[in-house]
């Protein structure tokens, strides 16, 4: 269940009624969420993971907005960045809202080898890309 706050943070940035697929999508350190708005499908990732966001510093939503703007417009399939409220001005936690990209999660019977062509075949063109300025600290 999104929180009231977020959910009016949804309705107040897509300026329509918001349909949430529940429950949310299985991820480890983020609630994801499918959003509906109009003819728009789209993505609610919420950084709930406490410990993470307060101890790991390559847990950070404002990172991931700097990647998608490093890859957008590149010849591969990258979320639109629709929003961002990284420093919870609105949200109950920070919050990307990105679109939908179509696709499906890999079977348990997938060919392995295959899986690994299909990650590594975009790798050129990411590795291409613009290089997001960050402090790395060991």
């Amino acid at each position: 269940m999104i929180p009231p706050q977020t959910l009016s943070w949804l309705v107040e940035v897509l300026g329509a009624d918001v349909e949430v697929a529940e429950p949310p999508l299985p991820d480890t350190s983020h609630t994801n969420h499918r959003i509906r708005a109009g003819d728009r499908e789209l993505l609610l990732r919420r950084f709930t993971d406490e410990e993470l966001l307060a101890n790991d510093r390559w847990y950070s939503p404002a990172d991931e907005v700097a990647a998608l703007g490093a890859l957008r417009g590149l010849a591969i399939p990258v979320p639109e960045l629709i929003a961002a409220d990284v420093s919870v001005s609105a949200c109950d936690v920070p919050a990307l809202l990105v679109s939908w990209l179509p696709g499906t999660a890999p079977s348990a019977s997938i060919d392995r080898s295959a899986l690994a062509r299909g990650l590594a075949a975009p790798l050129p063109v990411i590795h291409g890309a613009s290089l997001v300025t960050r402090r790395y600290e060991p």
